[in-house]
């Protein structure tokens, strides 16, 4: 048996700040799983695929070969190539031999996935930075701290409250 308080006893033995806190988290995760229901809606993409998107919009230009992307995702070879199998069919990335090592295959982003991007991540992105922008620094500092404690006590792949 957990010895963690449920939500109620904690709302009511936590400070006002700290339940506002936690409820305002909670929403957070309520928000970021609506997301990828939008994106799974609207394009028929998972987190996993959204997740791969991403880790390889942020090697900004740069091909990256298979092996890293498995590493980034967590996800074993097999799962990995059923993604990119996916991600391929949908336009999304294309897959070319290394030029320098014909035995590795580069992951390449096609057009089609930055449209993925500005259509479903990028006005989340800009809501995120408008809100980011009006805390001072000490104040963004407080909830980065916040967030990267939260982070990093949870799996990668876990859903939200």
């Amino acid at each position: 048996m957990s010895a963690q308080p449920s939500r109620k006893q904690t709302a009511r033995d936590a400070s006002p700040a700290l339940a506002e806190l936690e409820e305002v988290t909670r929403a957070l995760f309520r928000v970021a799983a609506a997301i990828g229901q939008q994106a799974h809606k609207a394009l028929g993409l998972g987190v996993t695929d959204l997740a791969a998107l991403r880790a390889l919009d942020q090697a900004a230009g740069e091909n990256v070969r298979v092996g890293q992307l498995a590493s980034a995702l967590g996800l074993s070879s097999a799962a990995t190539t059923e993604l990119i199998d996916r991600l391929e069919r949908a336009g999304l990335v294309q897959r070319e031999r290394d030029p320098h090592d014909r035995r590795q295959v580069l992951l390449v982003l096609q057009p089609a996935a930055r449209q993925v991007g500005e259509q479903v991540l990028a006005p989340w992105g800009r809501r995120i930075h408008t809100a980011a922008a009006t805390l001072d620094e000490h104040d963004q500092q407080a909830v980065s701290r916040y967030l990267s404690r939260l982070l990093e006590d949870l799996p990668s792949e876990t859903p939200g409250p």
